[in-house]
């Protein structure tokens, strides 16, 4: 755990040769999880003191929500899961067709205080293990949640039968298919996240795995991510020893270095047509 020094556990991936999927093993267990999402975790300070990345984040996810709300039927009713403080909610709120309403799903009380604040009903817990009332939303949004989950293929099926008929759901998760995967795969990569992104997907298996639950892909889009390469050289550095104060430096809260990879990653996704 380069990011967090929750343990001092290897762990490594595992790669289907069939359909490309990567999972870690050993896996942590649910009664770990305490252990792994420490109360400093990032996703948890991001809601009570959002960094730079965490602000731009937010406001690609906005720019995006009016194209996956089009079509909503009014009083349409959504489901953030993995909801933090509530400000995609919100946003989809005020964008979304009159009449819609929003709930959320949190393993965070710390995080879900802002989301209560803003008047969201949210419950704490993992999608793993609470149920969701069959046929019960027109969209349901899953943002870096699907590969933190224990079992991916029993998450995206109970998220199918949630769904109201023509109901559709926004995923967005880590990809392999990208250039840093492919130059720091060995052991850097800061798409990892050690240890706990359980599964990493790519278009392709992903694709594959939702159609094989009764999806449809609408579409599929890649975004600029620096984040992943910041940690990337936080992680190579950390373990050749240099300066806690060079290495620390190499943090999501850091605008030079989310500057420079946003450029690196621009390029990338402009010219690649792929991102982590």
């Amino acid at each position: 755990d380069f990011e967090y020094a929750t343990c001092d556990n290897e762990f490594e991936y595992v790669r289907c040769n069939k359909c490309g999927h990567h999972y870690v093993q050993p896996r942590p267990s649910v009664s770990e999880l305490g252990v792994i999402y420490p109360e400093r975790y990032g996703n948890y300070s991001n809601s009570v003191n959002p960094g730079l990345a965490f602000r731009v984040k937010a406001l690609l996810e906005r720019r995006a929500l009016r194209r996956i709300c089009a079509g909503l039927p009014d009083g349409a009713a959504v489901l953030d899961v993995g909801c933090g403080d509530g400000r995609l909610l919100e946003s989809i709120r005020s964008v979304g067709p009159e009449g819609t309403t929003v709930e959320g799903i949190e393993i965070s009380d710390r995080a879900a205080v802002g989301a209560r604040a803003r008047g969201i009903e949210v419950r704490i817990g993992s999608i793993d293990q609470l149920a969701l009332p069959p046929e019960s939303y027109d969209l349901i949004s899953l943002i870096q949640v699907i590969e933190h989950v224990i079992d991916p293929v029993a998450c995206i099926e109970k998220i199918h039968d949630a769904l109201k008929p023509g109901g559709r759901v926004w995923f967005e998760t880590p990809s392999t298919r990208c250039l840093d995967f492919g130059l720091f795969k060995r052991r850097y990569w800061g798409g990892y996240h050690f240890p706990r992104h359980f599964n990493l997907f790519e278009p392709g298996n992903f694709t594959m795995l939702l159609e094989r639950y009764g999806f449809s892909v609408e579409s599929i889009a890649h975004k600029v991510q620096p984040v992943h390469w910041v940690w990337t050289c936080h992680h190579w550095f950390k373990e050749h020893g240099w300066p806690g104060w060079w290495t620390e430096s190499f943090n999501i809260r850091n605008p030079l270095f989310l500057g420079i990879f946003t450029l690196v990653d621009g390029a990338q996704v402009l010219f690649l047509k792929r991102s982590s």
